[in-house]
């Protein structure tokens, strides 16, 4: 589970996603294509599972957690969300030169 800018939006969905045998779960905000730039996603589904409270949003523990119990049980990500097609991607930091040489 990751929990970094772990609130939904209309542009930044929960996920659920399956890569090389192993579950993750948290925000679309494109550390999954970080993590594992290398690996394609087996499976990604966008989390259905809704917040218990809307006067606190605390998505680990009302999404998150909720997410990782179902699969620990062994059950099926297609049952807590929608397929998706692709993980948000986001390019690792690269340091470059402007023309006059500052960073």
């Amino acid at each position: 589970m990751i929990g970094i800018d772990a609130e939904a939006t209309k542009t930044k969905q929960h996920i659920a996603c399956k890569v090389n045998g192993h579950f993750f779960i948290g925000p679309d905000t494109g550390i999954f294509s970080l993590m594992f730039p290398n690996l394609k996603a087996d499976q990604i589904i966008a989390l259905n599972i809704t917040q218990e409270s809307d006067s606190i949003p605390f998505p680990m523990k009302d999404v998150f957690v909720k997410a990782a119990c179902h699969l620990n049980r062994g059950g099926n990500l297609g049952v807590i969300g929608r397929q998706k097609n692709q993980l948000k991607e986001v390019k690792d930091f690269q340091p470059t030169l402007s023309a006059d040489r500052k960073f």
